[in-house]
């Protein structure tokens, strides 16, 4: 549906205005989407390995498909923890590019950052494991597949704290403490991953909290051009720009209002963070 309408100058301007915290935010707000898509890949091969058993799944157990299981498992968990540690970088220099360092929206979402990190062992712990695979690999040293009389019923995958320590890595002295107290010995790197990615999201909604007031400003707006123009949800709209060249029907630069952006924004933040820009 093209509707022929001219829009003057001031409304382009003003439409790209109220918009642009959306394009600011897009590059980030998929860095931290592929955290999540990395950590359901990984939760979900680990629950499709729990099974019933038959004799040939038993077999299974004693075959090169477990190892191949091994390999997936391994870089299923590098994936992840190289995503969080990503998107915690991202949003840190995201932070300091949008704000001055004594900005008060900057210096509330760094406080609670530090302190998230001090207080949150898997946060220190998940940052650093991932510097420390860089030299070193991932340092899975046992997987656990626990079995019942007629079932695959978990898989678990630990990183021994000696031989954590085994090479010239050096890790920070308060979280070596914390590894060496450990009564297993061991850490459990899908439990690791689940209270850093928890982290990553409360360090995210920290990000966009700080811009409630322009997110709202825009969901405001484009909820408004919507009925104006009468645009369905399943519809897309398109503001052609410059001069209607003889035999065209419309220009042929344009651009698509980011309508599609915020519906999906706005639906993965409410699922994920519960973070809800419409009830502001």
């Amino acid at each position: 549906m093209i509707e022929h309408r001219l829009l003057p100058i001031a409304w382009y301007k003003d439409m790209r205005e109220k918009t642009n915290i959306l394009w600011q935010l897009q590059n980030l707000d998929l860095s931290w989407r592929c955290c999540h898509e990395n950590h359901r890949a990984l939760q979900q091969y680990v629950e499709s390995h729990k099974k019933v058993l038959s004799i040939s799944s038993e077999i299974h157990l004693l075959t090169d498909e477990v190892q191949d299981a091994f390999v997936k498992l391994s870089q299923l968990i590098t994936n992840s923890l190289v995503s969080y540690t990503v998107c915690l970088n991202m949003c840190e220099q995201y932070m300091e590019k949008v704000y001055t360092k004594d900005n008060e929206a900057f210096q509330l979402w760094n406080n609670f950052r530090k302190e998230l990190h001090k207080d949150t062992f898997e946060y220190k712990f998940g940052y650093v494991l991932r510097n420390y695979t860089q030299h070193y690999g991932l340092p899975v040293s046992e997987i656990y597949i626990s079995t019942d009389s007629v079932s695959l019923t978990d898989i678990q995958v630990f990183a021994l704290t000696e031989k954590l320590f085994n090479g010239s890595f050096k890790w920070p002295s308060d979280l070596e403490s914390v590894l060496q107290a450990l009564d297993s010995g061991k850490v459990d790197i899908n439990l690791v991953l689940i209270e850093y990615l928890k982290c990553v999201d409360k360090v995210y909604a920290g990000v966009l909290r700080s811009h409630i007031e322009e997110l709202s400003a825009c969901d405001m707006y484009l909820s408004n051009l919507c009925r104006e123009f009468k645009i369905k949800s399943c519809e897309y709209p398109v503001v052609f720009k410059g001069d209607i060249l003889q035999g065209d029907e419309v220009p042929k630069e344009k651009e698509f209002i980011p309508v599609y952006i915020l519906k999906r924004m706005k639906e993965i933040w409410v699922e994920k963070l519960s973070f809800n820009i419409t009830k502001h």
